[in-house]
C-alpha cells in the first residue's frame, strides 16, 4: 500500500485535499465546494485520463454533499460531464455503435416522456453510458488498485463522519428523508439508521458491500495484503449501523464467499483464523452482547421481511400488465411513480419495465451492450475465477430491492463490476 501511494503521491494528495474541502464545507460554508469543483477541473486537465477517472470514482461517496447548497445540483454531476467531454477529446474518436444506440435511446426517452420531460435527468442517464464506456477504455489493472484504496478510504471516512452526532446535524439538510429503525411491532424507534452522505441507508449498504467485494477480488490475486483486513473490518462494522437487513444478509454471504473462494485457495492461515474469529463473534452476537445487532435482529422479527417491498412491487407489476401501452413503452424514464402509488418501485428490474416498457428495455440494453463492447479489446485470454463475479453478484441482488435506473451511483457500480470481472484479464 505504501509503495502504491508513494508512486501516486499527487493523486492521493489531491484526493485528500478534495475530501477535506468538501467535508469541511458542509459544516462551514458550502461555497467551499466551488473551490473543490475548480480544483477538480484544473487537475483533470493536467492529469492522465486514468488518474482523473480514478479521482472521480473516489469522490462518488461525496456526491450528495458536493453542492453549493442542500437543494442545488451536485457539482459532482458537472465534474462527471466535464470529464466525459475531456475523455472524448483525448480519445479522439467516437464509438459509432454507442453513438447510434444513445441517439436511438434519446429519441425513445423524449417520445415516451413527452408529458414529463426533465432535461437534466435525461442528460445524466445518457452520461452514465458514456462514462462507463470511456472509463473502462482508459483504466488499466494498476488503476484498479488505486480505486480500491481511495474508494475504501473515502467510504470509511464518510461513515465515520456520519456516525458522529455533531457532524450528522450538518448532513440533515442534504437528506431527502430521515430513516429511523422500525421495531418488530411496526413502531418507529428513535434510532436513526446510518446512511453516510448518500441519505439512504440501503443505498449506503450497496456502496459498502460493493467496495468490500472489490477488495476481496484484489486480495484473492494478492495485489493487496494486510491492508485488506485493516480497511475491510472497520468498514464492514460501520455498515451494521445502517440497520439494513439486506446489508446484514449480504455481509454474511460475502463472509462465507470470502472464506471459501478467497481465503482457503490463497490465504489458508487467514482462513483458519477467520473461522475462529467469526465463530467467537457469532457466539457473542447470539448472547446479545452487542446492542447494534440486537436492534438489527429485531427488524427481522417483523412479519414482512422485505419491509413492504413485495406488496409494492406486486402493485407495480399489476399496473404495468394491466395497460398494454405501459407494458410495451413504459411511463417514461423521468416518471417517479404512477398516480395513486404510495411510493416508487423498489426493484430496478421492475423499475426498468415500468419506465421504459419491453420495447424500451431492448433499447436500454442495446445501449449498455454498445458501452461495454470494447472490454474484449483489452483482455488477454485468461480464465475468470468465481471471485471475479462477486461485485456483479451483489450488485444484481441488492438492486433487486432498490430502484436505480436514474441513480447517479449506478454507472460507478457498473464500472466496479466490469473491472472486477476482467481484473485478471486487463493489461496493467
Amino acid at each position: 500500500m505504501v509503495k502504491t501511494i508513494c508512486n501516486n503521491k499527487l493523486l492521493y494528495a489531491l484526493w485528500l485535499v478534495l475530501v477535506l474541502i468538501i467535508s469541511i464545507g458542509v459544516t462551514t460554508n458550502a461555497v467551499l465546494s466551488l473551490a473543490a469543483f475548480a480544483l477538480f477541473l484544473i487537475a483533470a486537465l493536467f492529469m492522465s485520463a486514468s488518474d482523473a477517472i480514478v479521482l472521480l470514482i473516489a469522490l462518488m461517496p461525496y456526491a450528495n454533499i458536493f453542492k453549493l447548497g442542500a437543494g442545488s445540483t451536485s457539482l459532482f454531476t458537472l465534474c462527471e460531464l466535464f470529464l466525459v467531454l475531456l475523455l472524448v477529446y483525448k480519445r479522439k474518436t467516437l464509438n459509432g455503435s454507442l453513438l447510434v444506440s444513445l441517439s436511438v435511446m434519446l429519441a425513445y426517452v423524449l417520445l415516451s416522456s413527452i408529458d414529463s420531460i426533465n432535461v437534466m435527468l435525461i442528460i445524466k442517464v445518457l452520461l452514465n453510458f458514456m462514462l462507463v464506456h470511456y472509463s473502462i477504455s482508459f483504466i488499466g489493472k494498476n488503476d484498479v488498485k488505486n480505486i480500491v484504496y481511495l474508494l475504501s478510504f473515502g467510504t470509511l471516512i464518510m461513515m465515520l463522519l456520519s456516525l458522529n452526532e455533531g457532524y450528522l446535524e450538518y448532513l440533515f439538510p442534504y437528506y431527502e428523508d430521515l430513516n429511523y429503525s422500525i421495531d418488530s411491532s411496526g413502531s418507529v424507534t428513535d434510532i436513526l439508521r446510518a446512511s453516510g452522505f448518500l441519505g439512504d441507508p440501503n443505498y449506503c449498504a450497496v456502496l459498502i458491500i460493493s467496495v468490500l467485494a472489490l477488495m476481496s477480488v484484489l486480495y484473492y490475486y494478492k495485489d493487496i495484503g494486510l491492508e485488506f483486513w485493516l480497511i475491510s473490518i472497520p468498514l464492514a462494522t460501520t455498515g451494521i449501523y445502517t440497520y439494513s437487513k439486506s446489508y446484514f444478509l449480504c455481509l454474511v454471504v460475502l463472509t462465507v464467499l470470502l472464506i471459501v473462494f478467497v481465503l482457503f485457495p490463497k490465504h489458508k492461515a487467514w482462513a483458519c483464523l477467520s473461522i475462529i474469529a467469526f465463530s467467537v463473534l457469532a457466539a457473542l452476537i447470539l448472547k446479545e452482547e452487542f446492542e447494534v445487532f440486537n436492534v438489527l435482529f429485531e427488524r427481522f422479527e417483523s412479519d414482512d421481511l422485505t419491509t413492504g417491498r413485495t406488496g409494492l412491487n406486486d402493485e407495480y407489476l399489476e399496473y404495468i400488465f394491466s395497460d398494454i401501452k405501459v407494458m410495451l413503452f413504459g411511463e417514461g424514464i423521468t416518471v417517479d411513480r404512477y398516480d395513486g402509488a404510495i411510493n416508487n418501485v423498489h426493484n430496478i428490474y421492475i423499475e426498468l419495465l415500468f419506465k421504459m416498457g419491453f420495447v424500451g428495455i431492448t433499447v436500454y440494453l442495446a445501449a449498455w451492450y454498445a458501452a461495454l463492447n470494447l472490454v474484449s479489446k483489452k483482455q488477454v485470454n485468461i480464465k475468470r475465477k468465481f471471485v471475479n463475479y462477486m461485485p456483479l453478484l451483489f450488485l444484481a441482488v441488492m438492486f433487486f430491492f432498490l430502484a436505480g435506473i436514474t441513480d447517479y451511483s449506478l454507472p460507478f457500480y457498473v464500472i466496479i463490476a466490469v473491472l472486477s470481472c476482467n481484473y485478471n484479464r486487463f493489461c496493467a
